[in-house]
Parts: C-alpha cells; structure tokens; sequence
C-alpha cells in the first residue's frame, strides 16, 4: 500500500470513500459511514505523504498534478453531507452546504470549476430545502443547480436520467412539463448565497468530565455562564488543520473575556500525535483527547465539525467556520454576550 511505501501505488478516491459513498445512496448501514469517511481522510494522507516533490518534475509538469487529498476532501464533503440528508437532519446539512460555497466564492478557481461546484452544491441545497418543507428555497436552488444547461443538452438521456427527481419536484409543486426546459434552463450562474438564519439552541449538553492535554478539567458546569465555541478534529484531517490558525487567531481574541471561550476535541486515536502537532505549531487553544467521550458530548459526523453553546449549556446544531479572518469576526459577534 502506498501509504506504506512510496514504491506502492495508491488509490483515488480511497476504497473507504467509495463504500460511505454507496451506503449513503442506498440508505444503509449509515452508522458506519462517519468512520468510514475518518479512514478515508487517513488513508488518503498517508497516501499523499509519499508523493514525489514537485521540484522533482519538469517545469512544465509543475502545477500540473492531481492533488488528490483536496480532491478527497470535497469528496468526503459531499458525501458527508448526503449522509446527513439521509438522516433527515436538513439543518446539519445546510450548515455545510453553505460553507462550501462561501468557501467557493473566496477561491480563484477557473469559471468552469467554479460553475461546477456550485451546481452540486446547489442541487444538495435544494435537497436540503426539500426536506425542511421550503418548497419555494429548493426551486430557487435547483434551478440554479442547472445554470448553463442548454435544452438540447436537457434533452439527452444522460441529463434526462441526472435531473429526474428535479423535474418530478418541479411537476409536484405547480410546474408544467411544456415550461420545464424553459425553467430548468433559465437558472442564475450568480445566484447569490442564502442568508445565515439565527443560532438556535436545540440540544441540551450532557454531564461529563474529562481533562484537557494541558491538565485542566473541564466539566458542563464549566460551559454554562458563557457561550462556548467548540471544534472537533484529528491532525490526519487536512481541512481541521487548515482551520487551525483561525481557531488559534479566535482563541487569542477571546481569552482572558468572562462571557466567551473556545475548546477542542481531537479525535486522534493517540494522544502523543496531538501533543506533538500541538507542539509543533505552538498552537495555545484548550485541547481535550476524548475520542470515546467525544461522541456522547456531542454527536459529530465527520470532520472538521464546530457548534456553539450557549450559557445555559444548550447547543447549536452543526455551525459552519471558515479559515478566515471574516469567519473569525463572525464567530465573535455570534457569541457576543446578550446576542442569543
């Protein structure tokens, strides 16, 4: 396995994937899915450990590679968030949904790229507002989802079979099937992003207790009276690692403040691959290891996954957070004493 050897070859997207990927699809075993995505995010990283440097290739091959871990973690994505709406859990999925495409827009992708991404994630959305009974948010979104279409390419059997269930949401919900081509090519390419919707409090965070890497220990008594972020991560996930610096830029804002703080948990399966990167990083975030606590906390579905808690130990339902100062500015405000 190349993960072991970099004489091996790899491969793309990593077996793990694949099964979480028909799972989700058929509804099954769902309880497996999230591990199984974990193992792919390792795998992949092993993988990509043992790849040639790009120094190594000529000039005119660089920048030209398949980076296959930024291409198994939007794979991871979206099946992460497939896997949610199979669950009917359509708040969760939207909060992912939504930082894709906030993450979409800050990046400088090629048009083409770019109009693709937003297309899956605008069909997932329109899912998502499917689910939650937003009849007229899941045609708005769909109908973006197929900007760029042309109705001699809806007309193909391929995209016949693709958009079937659009097409039989649209005819459900006051459509026609003489104005379907007409709607389903007709979507904005600039369909601006759905407005963040108020933090609600749902779930009541259980009793726990378990010490940090630091020593400190940290019960629920510890999260009420102030409004707490709360990141879970691993350090063989390439996209908590790429959220670190911005958690570490809120830690730094927020300490020493009565009413807000910040914790982790790391879900490595050891605790010296966290102490080292910790280290490594100089990274002062609180740090808990509770990888068999962790879930009973707080239930997660892949990684990196954030919430907010309020004072009166009730928390939010997935949150999204980018790696960005702006991100950073939201979560302050967010937990601004007196908001929620």
């Amino acid at each position: 396995m190349r993960e072991m050897s970099p004489d091996a070859s790899g491969s793309f997207p990593p077996l793990e994937a694949a099964i979480a990927r028909i799972y989700v699809a058929a509804k099954v075993r769902l309880i497996r899915v999230p591990d199984l995505l974990g193992s792919a995010m390792l795998k992949i990283r092993k993988q990509t450990k043992y790849e040639l440097s790009e120094e190594l290739a000529p000039a005119e091959m660089r920048g030209n590679r398949n980076d296959w871990l930024t291409a198994t973690s939007e794979q991871v994505e979206m099946i992460r968030v497939d896997y949610l709406l199979a669950g009917n859990r359509p708040a969760d999925a939207r909060t992912l949904i939504e930082q894709a495409l906030r993450k979409l827009n800050a990046e400088a992708e090629p048009p083409s790229r770019t109009l693709f991404h937003r297309a899956v994630w605008f069909r997932r959305l329109g899912d998502a507002d499917s689910q939650a009974g937003l009849v007229e948010d899941a045609l708005i979104h769909y109908q973006a989802s197929m900007s760029g279409l042309s109705k001699r390419g809806l007309a193909t059997p391929e995209m016949q079979q693709a958009w079937a269930a659009v097409k039989r949401y649209y005819l459900a919900h006051s459509g026609s099937e003489e104005k379907w081509p007409d709607w389903a090519t007709n979507g904005s390419k600039d369909l601006p992003l759905p407005d963040r919707k108020p933090l609600a409090f749902v779930i009541a965070v259980p009793e726990f207790l378990v010490k940090d890497v630091a020593g400190k220990t940290w019960e629920l008594r510890d999260l009420k009276g102030k409004t707490t972020f709360v990141n879970f991560w691993a350090t063989w996930c390439a996209p908590c690692r790429a959220e670190h610096p911005a958690i570490e830029e809120l830690y730094r804002r927020m300490k020493g403040r009565d009413e807000i703080q910040v914790l982790t948990i790391a879900l490595d399966d050891g605790l010296a691959s966290v102490t080292d990167y910790i280290k490594e990083y100089a990274y002062t975030f609180p740090v808990i290891h509770a990888p068999d606590l962790a879930g009973k906390i707080f239930p997660y579905t892949g990684l990196p996954t954030n919430f907010v808690v309020n004072a009166k130990g009730m928390r939010t339902s997935l949150y999204g957070f980018s790696a960005d100062s702006a991100s950073v500015d939201r979560v302050v405000e967010d937990l601004s004493p007196g908001r929620y």
